[in-house]
């Protein structure tokens, strides 16, 4: 797998266990709308962020990268997210991932004359 699903199913994980936090302070406080707002924010951030990188956005990897030093702060959990999250996105994701042609034919040597013709 490349680093930018490897940061998309990170931030989808991410936005569930919000979700879940979120479900949770549901029913352990009757629903307070400040609480579902506070967690609402993140859960959402993290959605968005996932469908740029599954779509190799250059906008989702800054994202990342900058979710990823917020997170550093919440130690030790936030921590390992953070720097996971950190060492998939700090370099350029089209550049790793190999390029193939719809085509069977497309990326196969061919000789020079045959180009020409």
């Amino acid at each position: 797998m490349d680093k930018a699903t490897n940061t998309a199913r990170a931030h989808r994980a991410l936005c569930v266990a919000y979700v879940v936090l979120m479900g949770l302070v549901a029913l352990l406080f009757g629903s307070p709308k400040v609480w579902l707002f506070v967690l609402g924010i993140p859960a959402a951030l993290h959605l968005v962020v996932s469908l740029g990188a599954d779509r190799e956005r250059n906008w989702s990897r800054i994202a990342s990268l900058m979710l990823g030093g917020a997170m550093l702060i919440g130690f030790p959990i936030g921590t390992a997210i953070g720097l996971y999250l950190i060492a998939n996105a700090k370099s350029d994701w089209r550049l790793e991932r190999p390029r193939y042609s719809g085509s069977l034919t497309d990326g196969w040597p061919v000789r020079a004359e045959a180009e020409g013709a």
